[in-house]
């Protein structure tokens, strides 16, 4: 860009053309001249528009990140250069962003802390801008502008914004040894970036978890920054609090306030070495157990790590039975959290329910009725089923009402019954791995409510039981489903105002395993407004039924734990009025018209007539 010398009075408050895109191919160009840095496993694929779009599925081949090494300022760059340069330098998030610190002066190289600050994350096709608001023969501000579609946390969470909003940030530069450079910023300012560089420089990793009455990992997701120290930013993620959202659900191998003995995790030989603080010796034989799994099956997804070690000063953690340096979870006896029993689907057709197998579904081949599972009433229309197909529950269509019918494991005798009246509209409910059944609706005192019921008793004497839900206040339910696992709950909500949110929380269990509480949720799919169905398609991953925007037609998406959204790369279903996953990615819609339409090859089957599905 050309730029004169305009008197100061015409300087103040002149916008300046965006350079944004020169220097924005500049970058691209370094980026895709130079090598590929080893890839790590986890889904790659943020949306390069704010619309989002379909992510790619669990075990898919994940675009790698790349190294860059950006060109630092040139010699006579004037201010508006200078801003731009440092912003585009911040995606080179190698080497503790030197790139970046080139074009700072002063104390600010050092004080600069990105990594713990947010990333506002802006459009690829909306250019920055930058304004003069002052400027003397040594010092300029500069104003730069940006059309925000995302910011990730220093948690890592990722939070959505229904549309891109206006961000600005206001640089104070002076000259040093003749050269402009960026003396002051923003006491919040981390890093702005791009959704290309975003892409290819942070990906979402899982951080697990124990779940506190069975050998389960339970996953908590996050958006890490990919570089050479990724093992050490997941260790640290490791040693943190529990979040908030999964408090009291989970727990956790490492004693409070254990920390990094040393700066980093080094990695020798595939071994991963964790030197943690005196206070993991505080630890039990069985904390130390579920320790050493949670930091195998976290660190494991660096690639370079394939079995890890826990030392305490330098010296192994004895945890009894356990090898060496495992390379898996299971080697500990542990397990990752459940998915569902994808193989079987429960098709509705009037009151007969048919158990099918995923492939006869796809073959469009409906089995004939009959088997031990029974006849619904018509006038019970959202069903659930459990895990092991013993178990069903379905609300009345006025919403005042549930069946419920169960068989015994062992006589095979059945009992059925209508239980008695609790509360008003009744959403679908939800089974999960540990017996408890859900649902929620609105209780005889006007309060919107979530109760469960413990299937392990009589049919007759297991009532809904109400839990306290005060982040409830204000808002009704539209949808519940609940995790396989049983530690947690995804609810849709929707406020006077008409506003959609999705939460996910914590379920909070006794001694006896029952629930007693429900933690305040984690709020994700920010860019979703509307929303009526929802199902967990992974351990880590939803999929609901909604719109991302007011006027579009209801369309399946998927919503990470780590709060990114993906629009379904799919055409839309008319009529669609409920979504069930199915494992491997795939999707089944049950529309209005009583048709179940698979997801297959990025288009929709329609495989055959139903009155409603689920996949236990």
């Amino acid at each position: 860009m050309r730029h004169t010398s305009p008197t100061r009075a015409a300087q103040i408050g002149r916008r300046t053309r965006p350079m944004w895109e020169t220097w924005r191919r500049r970058g691209v160009a370094a980026v895709l001249a130079l090598g590929v840095v080893t890839a790590t496993t986890g889904c790659a694929g943020l949306p390069d528009r704010s619309e989002p779009m379909q992510g790619n599925q669990v075990g898919a081949p994940i675009m790698p990140p790349v190294r860059q090494h950006l060109p630092g300022p040139a010699d006579g760059a004037g201010p508006e250069s200078i801003v731009f340069g440092f912003v585009t330098a911040g995606s080179a998030t190698t080497d503790d962003y030197s790139a970046a610190r080139h074009y700072l002066t002063g104390a600010l190289p050092d004080s600069w802390a990105p990594r713990s600050r947010t990333v506002q994350i802006f459009a690829t096709d909306n250019s920055l801008s930058a304004q003069r608001l002052s400027t003397d023969d040594s010092t300029v501000t500069i104003r730069l502008t940006g059309a925000m579609a995302a910011t990730v946390d220093a948690d890592g969470r990722y939070h959505e914004l229904p549309a891109p909003r206006q961000h600005t940030a206001d640089f104070r530069l002076t000259k040093t040894n003749g050269q402009w450079r960026i003396a002051h910023l923003p006491d919040d300012f981390g890093i702005w970036l791009d959704a290309f560089y975003f892409n290819r420089t942070y990906q979402p990793f899982l951080v697990q978890y124990s779940a506190p009455s069975a050998r389960t990992l339970i996953p908590d997701r996050r958006f890490f920054p990919v570089t050479q120290s990724l093992s050490t930013s997941l260790a640290r993620a490791l040693l943190e609090p529990v979040p908030d959202y999964l408090r009291g659900a989970v727990t956790t191998g490492f004693p409070d306030s254990t920390r990094l003995s040393v700066d980093a995790v080094t990695v020798n030989g595939g071994t991963a070495q964790v030197d943690l603080t005196s206070a993991a010796l505080g630890s039990g034989a069985e904390e130390r157990r579920a320790a050493l799994a949670q930091a195998v099956a976290t660190l494991t997804q660096a690639t370079a790590v394939t079995q890890v070690s826990l030392q305490v000063d330098g010296r192994p953690l004895a945890v009894v039975g356990a090898p060496g340096e495992p390379r898996e979870a299971s080697e500990l006896g542990y397990t990752t959290a459940p998915e569902k029993a994808t193989d079987q689907v429960v098709v509705r057709q009037g009151a007969a329910l048919i158990p099918m197998s995923a492939n006869a579904l796809r073959a469009g081949v409906p089995l004939p009725p009959g088997g031990s599972l029974p006849s619904i009433n018509s006038g019970f229309s959202e069903m659930s089923i459990a895990p092991d197909l013993k178990d069903i529950a379905a609300t009345s269509s006025d919403g005042r009402g549930m069946l419920r019918w169960r068989q015994d494991p062992t006589s095979g005798a059945t009992t059925s019954t209508v239980l008695p009246a609790f509360g008003t509209g009744l959403v679908r409910p939800s089974y999960d791995a540990k017996g408890s059944l859900w649902t929620a609706g609105v209780d005889p005192h006007g309060a919107s409510m979530i109760w469960v019921v413990d299937t392990r008793g009589e049919v007759s004497q297991a009532l809904p039981r109400p839990l306290s839900t005060p982040w409830l206040s204000g808002r009704a339910v539209s949808a519940i489903a609940a995790a396989t696992d049983g530690q947690r709950l995804a609810v849709i909500m929707k406020d006077s105002a008409g506003r959609t949110t999705i939460g996910v929380c914590g379920v909070l269990r006794g001694p006896d395993d029952r629930p007693t509480g429900l933690t305040a949720p984690l709020m994700i799919g920010g860019s979703i407004v509307s929303a009526t169905s929802v199902t967990w398609q992974s351990a880590y991953q939803l999929a609901v039924l909604g719109k991302l925007n007011r006027n579009a037609e209801p369309r399946p998406l998927t919503i990470g734990l780590d709060g990114r959204t993906d629009g379904a790369d799919l055409p839309v279903v008319q009529g669609a009025v409920s979504v069930l996953a199915l494992g491997s990615g795939r999707l089944g819609v049950v529309t209005n018209q009583g048709r179940l339409w698979l997801s297959v090859a990025g288009g929709w089957q329609d495989t055959l007539a139903a009155t409603d599905a689920v996949a236990p």
